[in-house]
C-alpha cells in the first residue's frame, strides 16, 4: 500500500480509489421482474447485434464497454466482428498473437467447405432430415469448440473476441468473393445451428455489425441475432436512416422465423450516443426527435411518446471528448465514474440487456423507489425492512457476499484490510444502487462515523440528482425514523448553540469540527485531540439542552446549523483541513459526509471514537480517501 500526505501530522495510508462495478461475482440484476429470476443467469443466452445506418456514432465502442461491463459480472462474453469490409473490434482487444488469428470470415469459409463436403451433391441436404441437421450440428461445435478462432482477453477472466479474420494478403479477397445468399440459400438452417451453439457456450454474444444494407450485415442483423441495438448519433441521416433499417429488419426477421422454426420476434433496442452534455436545449430536442421516430415501432406494446422520451433521458451516451481519441475502453479505465459519465452510460445499458423482458416492461419495472442498507455496527440487529414500503429492490452494504467481520473498523491497532474492504463495499453498492434509478433512494445507515461520511460523499457524487431519503434507527422504540428529505422544512428556531472557536493549544491552522447529538463533548477532550492531529482550534456543535436530538423535530435544524457553520469555517479559513468528531446519529454525520465537496475543501478527516476505551481509533479523510491512524 502506498503511502500519502500526512493530514495534521498523524500517519496516514492511501485507500483504493472507487472499484471496478460489476466485477466477477458481484453480479446484479438491476430490474428483478421475480425474486426466482434475480439471481440467475439467462438460459440460453442471447445474441445482440449492434448496427449504425452511419459510421462514426460510437457502435464499436459501445461494444467494447458492454462486453467488459457484463464479463465483469460474471458473464460469458464473445464479441463478434461482422464488420468485414472495415473491421475495428481487433483494435480495443489486441491480440498478442498479432494479425495472424482467424476470424469471422475464415469460420465461414471453413464452415461452407465442410458442408459441401459432407453434402456434396445438389440436393443432398434435406432440412427435415435429422441426420443432416445431426451432421450440421457437430460441424459448427467442432469449429465453435477451435481455440484457434478465439482470442481470450486479459480485461475480464470470462470475455473472448472472434475478430473479423486474418489480416494477410488475401483477406479483402476472401471478403469479397464470400457468397452470403448461397449460403443461407442452400444451408439455411445451418444459422439457426449456429445460433444455438454460441447460445449455449455464451450468456452474451455481443456482434458488431457493418453500417447500410449488404448482404454480410442481414446475416448479422436479421438472421443471427434475438436483438437488434441501432446506435445513432443526433443528426437526421443517423436518426432517420436507422429507424428505417430497424423497421426493414423487423420485417425480413418475421419472413425466416418459420424457417427457424422460432416465434420469437426481433427485439430493437435504439441507443442515443455522442450526445453533447453542456448543449441542454439541443440535448432535450433530439431526444423528442427520437421518441417520435421510435414510438411507432413499440406501439404495438403500449409504450407512448412519453414512455420512449423516458426510455432515451435514461439510456444515452455522452460525447467525452477524453474517448474521441485513440480506442479506450471506458468502463476498463474507470475514469470519471459518476452520473452522466461514459462509464455511468453503458453500464446502465449493460443493466437493460440483462433485463429479461421488452422495452415496454423495462418501463414498468424501473419506476419504483430503491433502498440501501449500510449496516457495518455489530449492536442489535434492526428489523427488516417493511416490505409494503414498496422498494423495488433493496442493496446491503456490505453486500450479501461479503463475510469479513467490520467489528474490527471499532479497534485499534487500526486493522487496514477492514477499512480498504469497507470502502470498496460503500463505493461498490451505491454504484449498483443508483444506476439507471428513475426513482428515489432511501438510505438506512448504521456505520461508524467515517463510513457513514464516506457513505454521504459517495451519495453526493453518485446521486446528486437523485431525491434521497435519509433514515435514522431509533434503538428505543425499534423502528427506523425519517431523518431528512427533499424539501424538508427545518423551522426557525436552532438546534446549536451558537458556534464559536477556541484554541487548543496546538500550533497547526487545521481545525477540529466536534458535533453532538447524543451526549456533549468537554473541553479538555478536544484540545487534547486537536493537539495530537496538529489543528489549532476547535469549534463545538453544543445542543442547545441537555437531552439527545428529537430524530422526530429536530433533525432539519440539526443539518441546517452545521451547514451554516461549516460554510462559515470554510469562508474564514479556506485553507484549513477539518478534524471532524462527533456524538451524533449517523444520519447526521452522512449529512456531514454530503456537505464536504471537494471543490470546497481540501481535506476533512471524521473519525471514530469509542466511549470503551475513551480514544478515538480511526479517522477518514473523506476528500483525498486516506486512512488515519489516530
Amino acid at each position: 500500500m502506498s503511502s500519502s500526505r500526512s493530514l495534521g501530522g498523524c500517519s496516514t495510508a492511501r485507500l483504493p480509489e472507487t472499484p471496478r462495478c460489476g466485477a466477477a461475482g458481484q453480479s446484479r440484476w438491476i430490474y428483478p421482474c421475480s425474486a426466482a429470476r434475480r439471481h440467475e443467469p439467462m438460459s440460453p443466452g442471447r445474441i445482440t447485434t449492434f448496427y449504425s445506418y452511419k459510421g462514426g456514432v460510437g457502435r464499436s465502442m459501445a461494444v467494447a464497454n458492454l462486453a467488459v461491463a457484463l464479463a465483469r459480472r460474471a458473464r460469458r462474453v464473445l464479441v463478434v466482428d461482422f464488420d468485414l469490409d472495415a473491421p475495428g473490434i481487433h483494435r480495443y482487444f489486441p491480440d498478442p498473437e498479432g494479425s495472424g488469428r482467424s476470424g469471422v470470415i475464415d469460420l465461414f469459409i471453413e464452415l461452407r467447405s465442410e458442408l459441401e463436403l459432407a453434402f456434396p451433391g445438389a440436393g443432398d441436404f434435406d432440412p427435415t432430415d435429422h441426420d443432416a441437421i445431426a451432421t450440421c450440428q457437430k460441424l459448427v461445435a467442432a469449429l465453435l469448440d477451435r481455440d484457434d478462432f478465439f482470442q481470450s482477453v486479459a480485461l475480464a477472466p470470462h470475455l473472448k473476441v472472434l475478430r473479423a479474420g486474418r489480416f494477410d494478403a488475401d483477406y479483402a479477397e476472401r471478403v469479397r468473393t464470400f457468397d452470403w445468399k448461397g449460403l443461407f440459400a442452400d444451408f439455411a438452417e445451418v444459422f439457426g445451428e449456429l445460433r444455438m451453439g454460441l447460445c449455449t457456450r455464451y450468456d452474451d454474444v455481443l456482434i458488431d455489425s457493418r453500417t447500410g444494407l449488404t448482404d454480410i450485415g442481414s446475416v448479422s442483423t436479421v438472421v443471427l441475432p434475438d436483438r437488434l441495438v441501432v446506435a445513432f448519433a443526433p443528426n437526421e441521416q443517423s436518426l432517420a436512416g436507422g429507424a428505417e433499417v430497424a423497421q426493414q429488419a423487423i420485417a425480413l426477421h418475421a419472413q425466416i422465423l418459420e424457417s427457424k422454426r422460432s416465434s420469437k420476434p426481433l427485439q430493437i433496442i435504439p441507443l442515443l450516443s455522442r450526445v453533447e452534455p453542456a448543449e441542454l436545449e439541443e440535448r432535450a430536442s433530439w431526444m423528442k426527435r427520437a421518441a417520435d421516430q421510435y414510438t411507432s415501432l413499440f406501439s404495438t406494446r403500449g409504450v407512448d411518446g412519453g414512455g420512449m422520451l423516458r426510455f432515451f433521458e435514461d439510456m444515452h451516451v455522452p460525447h467525452i471528448a477524453y474517448y474521441a481519441y485513440g480506442e479506450r475502453i471506458a468502463v476498463a479505465e474507470g475514469k470519471g465514474r459518476g452520473i452522466g459519465s461514459m462509464v455511468d452510460a453503458y453500464e446502465r445499458f449493460a443493466d437493460y440487456l440483462l433485463f429479461q423482458g421488452d422495452l415496454a416492461e423495462w418501463l414498468s419495472h424501473g419506476t419504483r423507489d430503491r433502498a440501501l442498507l449500510a449496516r457495518f455496527d455489530g449492536g442489535p440487529r434492526p428489523p427488516e425492512l417493511p416490505q409494503q414500503w414498496g422498494f423495488q429492490q433493496i442493496f446491503h452494504v456490505p453486500g450479501a457476499g461479503s463475510t469479513r467481520d467490520f467489528s474490527s473498523l471499532r479497534k485499534v491497532p487500526v486493522d487496514v484490510e477492514a477499512w480498504t474492504d469497507a470502502m470498496g463495499q460503500v463505493d461498490r453498492e451505491i454504484m449498483e444502487a443508483t444506476r439507471g434509478l428513475r426513482g428515489n433512494l432511501h438510505v438506512f445507515p448504521m456505520s461508524p462515523y467515517p463510513i457513514a461520511a464516506l457513505l454521504g460523499r459517495r451519495l453526493d457524487d453518485l446521486a446528486r440528482s437523485t431525491p434521497v431519503y435519509l433514515y435514522q434507527y431509533d434503538s428505543t422504540a425499534g423502528e427506523w425514523v425519517l431523518f431528512s428529505s427533499p424539501g424538508m422544512g427545518a423551522g426557525e428556531e436552532a438546534f446549536f448553540c451558537d458556534v464559536e472557536e477556541a484554541p487548543t493549544g496546538g500550533v497547526g491552522s487545521d481545525v477540529v469540527v466536534a458535533i453532538e447529538g447524543f451526549r456533549q463533548i468537554n473541553d479538555d477532550t478536544l484540545q487534547a485531540f486537536g493537539q495530537r492531529v496538529g489543528a489549532g482550534s476547535f469549534i463545538r456543535f453544543r445542543q442547545m439542552r441537555d437531552t439527545p436530538l428529537d430524530l422526530r423535530s429536530e433533525a432539519g435544524r440539526a443539518v441546517r446549523d452545521v451547514r451554516r457553520a461549516l460554510a462559515r469555517v470554510q469562508s474564514a479559513r479556506p485553507s484549513a483541513g477539518l478534524h471532524i468528531v462527533a456524538t451524533a446519529p449517523a444520519a447526521l454525520i452522512v449529512e456531514v459526509g454530503r456537505m464536504l465537496s471537494p471543490n470546497v475543501y481540501r481535506r476533512a478527516a471524521v473519525y471514530q471514537y469509542e466511549p470503551a476505551s475513551a480514544s478515538y481509533v480511526a479517522g477518514l479523510d473523506v476528500i483525498g480517501r486516506t486512512l488515519i491512524e489516530a
